[in-house]
């Protein structure tokens, strides 16, 4: 099915823009949705921790690929090595990341997990978009490290069955 999403400012760093996006038939945006369920879980403090770390160490130094685990093209995920938790994120430039959602990984890959797979697809597909209205349709671009134009759009994503979703 198709949904309208919408990609907004984040938080501005001193070397990254943080952008997410957010479902225009929902309250909250992706980040906000992984941050509210996971901040003050005690199962998963410490990996939450490095995450929001790493989400430090990349706003100060800036977006390189090394900061970030690779999942694939510009996806990439967090942390850089093990936990429990991923963020999955879209590294559009050196100074602006798009972050998505994330959860307990517990299996080998995100594609066998139903709900990460999910986020991972959501996030490709806001890229995808992304670059085309970049290159293609010329209806967004980048300017000292913002993202400008049309940032609001459709893109194909799959429901979930609520017993899949946390």
């Amino acid at each position: 099915m198709k949904r309208r999403i919408s990609i907004e400012l984040y938080e501005e760093c001193d070397n990254v823009n943080y952008y997410t996006f957010r479902f225009l038939d929902e309250n909250d945006n992706e980040f906000d949705k992984f941050f509210g369920k996971y901040d003050g879980d005690a199962e998963f403090e410490r990996d939450f921790n490095i995450i929001l770390g790493w989400l430090d160490k990349i706003g100060e130094d800036g977006a390189d690929v090394a900061h970030f685990r690779p999942e694939g093209g510009s996806l990439k995920a967090l942390p850089v090595n093990g936990g429990k938790l991923r963020l999955y994120c879209f590294r559009v430039s050196d100074c602006i990341v798009v972050l998505g959602n994330g959860g307990n990984k517990k299996t080998r890959t995100y594609q066998e997990d139903p709900l990460l797979n999910k986020f991972v697809s959501d996030l490709n597909e806001v890229g995808r978009s992304l670059w085309n209205r970049f290159k293609g349709k010329g209806t967004a671009s980048i300017y000292n490290c913002k993202l400008l134009g049309n940032l609001e759009f459709e893109i194909e994503t799959e429901k979930l069955k609520d017993d899949e979703e946390e």
